[in-house]
């Protein structure tokens, strides 16, 4: 009986002491995922890849490129760099030491990571970069849980799921870069639709860009055009434009608004007097211009305005814009009570006409990208029933050898299909030059000569005039009749003839399309 005793006894204390053996590795497994977790998290929370990858096994070569790539910083913009460096900082991270689970070589444990609430700062108003690094470090947080997988690897405990997208979402702030500039962005669109309905041209100008002193076209002048200035309108017309701009209202589409960097969008509605359906109509008296203006309805144009940011400031790139001049488009709206005689002025770009002409006649592959424009100017006169159209010829010349002047280093190294000046100035010399600057200059005499010798002259008339409505007839004295149209605002098109070959080579057409506008 002693001895059955005896081995019970001894039974139960060995398993006793089994238990408190496997209770003790159990123990201190469970004490090397804590430490191993915390070791991960506090390098997922420092964004260095290289210690991330120490605490990971199980990734390929192209993950592990990729979250270097991804945790390069250093590659970023100065304001991404400031708005990546406060979401690093953001980033914090708890062992849920509770959850941990440990089978044999392989265990769990949920990691709690919180951050700042990167997709809520989408919609956030911040002045600069370092305003949404300040707001970033006081914002609400957002909680991301994860179930770290780990595995022991050589004695060593190893997070194996790294790769997964629930780890990886700790780090997709990197894709949402916060706008910037915001109410700037707004309060610039504003000026550009307080340009028209003040009728201020400064406020637009105001917002362009620096110019490119390579660019010839002078944005400044074209704004004021558009606006009239300097101009002499009518007093009908100033009764017109009064009533019509009284009419205006303008707002733009916060909620449509976009920004991505350092570039950004905004639409601009202007709601404004519905004046192109008086066309036509006749009145008696200069004082019921106000009163059809107010009662002929309104519509709505809208423009979509595109920005570039320098620093704080927003300026607008799209100006020259057909959208935009919509808004200005009643400047040009004839309305008279008086016949049509005056001074008008018509401006053709033949720019492209330029070039396929420099293509054939030189032998020269133009770039797409040359800067500038070409203009052709003709005045039409008309009074007492007579008519007189003329060329600036001087004009048309100086455009031409503006943008020759300007595009010629880019048109010579297109065709010689290099940028070395060492290799620039050796083909030139092959070709029989000094050196590439007396190959230029000697092209641009060449194409200075070949502008001389295009007789302009026969594009220019005299004689007699006649119109009826919407109709217009000139008949000049060699006994040429010239039709034409005039339309609701005023602008009188016409197609001309052209005789001179040159010419006729020049613009690769037997006539010319010519609208003018009245300008005194």
């Amino acid at each position: 009986m002693k001895n059955i005793l005896f081995r019970r006894v001894s039974v139960v204390l060995s398993i006793a002491v089994l238990s408190a053996l496997l209770c003790s590795c159990s123990f201190f497994a469970k004490k090397a995922i804590i430490k191993t977790a915390n070791e991960f998290c506090e390098a997922v929370c420092s964004g260095k890849s290289s210690d991330i990858l120490m605490f990971t096994d199980g990734t390929d070569r192209d993950f592990r490129a990729a979250l270097k790539e991804r945790l390069s910083f250093n590659e970023l913009s100065e304001e991404k760099s400031i708005y990546a460096s406060h979401m690093m900082k953001s980033l914090t991270c708890e062992i849920d030491e509770e959850s941990v689970q440990v089978k044999k070589n392989e265990a769990t444990c949920d990691l709690i990571f919180s951050l700042a609430d990167y997709k809520a700062l989408m919609t956030g108003d911040f002045k600069d970069a370092e305003d949404l690094g300040n707001y970033i470090d006081n914002c609400d947080k957002m909680t991301v849980t994860v179930t770290g997988e780990f595995s022991k690897v050589d004695k060593e405990w190893r997070v194996t799921n790294f790769d997964e997208e629930e780890f990886q979402q700790l780090y997709d702030f990197m894709d949402y870069m916060p706008p910037i500039g915001r109410s700037a962005l707004v309060e610039a669109a504003r000026a550009v639709g307080d340009s028209v309905i003040k009728d201020d041209p400064k406020l637009a100008i105001d917002l362009l860009p620096e110019a490119s002193t390579a660019d010839p076209f002078d944005m400044t002048e074209y704004i004021n055009d558009l606006f009239d200035v300097g101009g002499n309108p009518t007093d009908e017309e100033k009764v017109l434009r009064a009533a019509v701009l009284d009419s205006m209202v303008c707002s733009v589409d916060e909620e449509g608004l976009r920004i991505d960097e350092h570039s950004g969008s905004v639409t601009i509605e202007i709601t404004i007097a519905d004046y192109e359906t008086l066309a036509g109509k006749e009145f008696k008296e200069i004082e019921a211009i106000t009163a059809a203006v107010k009662s002929c309805g309104t519509k709505t144009l809208s423009f979509t305005c595109e920005f570039e940011r320098d620093g704080s400031e927003w300026f607008a790139t799209n100006l020259y814009s057909e959208d935009y001049a919509a808004f200005l488009k009643y400047k040009d709206f004839y309305i008279s009570l008086k016949p049509i005689s005056g001074t008008y002025k018509a401006t053709v770009d033949i720019t492209d006409k330029f070039t396929a002409f420099a293509t054939n006649e030189f032998g020269i592959s133009m770039p797409s990208d040359l800067e500038g424009r070409i203009f052709i100017s003709a005045t039409l006169v008309l009074e007492n029933g007579k008519y007189n159209v003329t060329i600036d010829r001087d004009a048309m010349e100086k455009t031409i050898k503006d943008y020759a002047e300007v595009n010629i280093d880019k048109i010579l190294m297109n065709a010689l299909g290099t940028t070395s000046a060492t290799g620039l100035d050796a083909l030139a010399k092959l070709a029989g030059y000094n050196g590439y600057d007396d190959m230029k200059q000697s092209i641009l005499g060449m194409v200075t000569s070949k502008v001389a010798e295009i007789d302009t002259s026969s594009i220019e008339s005299s004689g007699t005039y006649s119109s009826k409505a919407d109709a217009i007839k000139l008949t000049s004295t060699t006994g040429d009749v010239i039709e034409g149209t005039i339309d609701n605002f005023g602008v009188i098109t016409v197609t001309a003839p052209i005789n001179d070959p040159d010419a006729k080579k020049f613009l690769n057409s037997d006539t010319i399309t010519l609208s003018f506008k009245k300008i005194e």
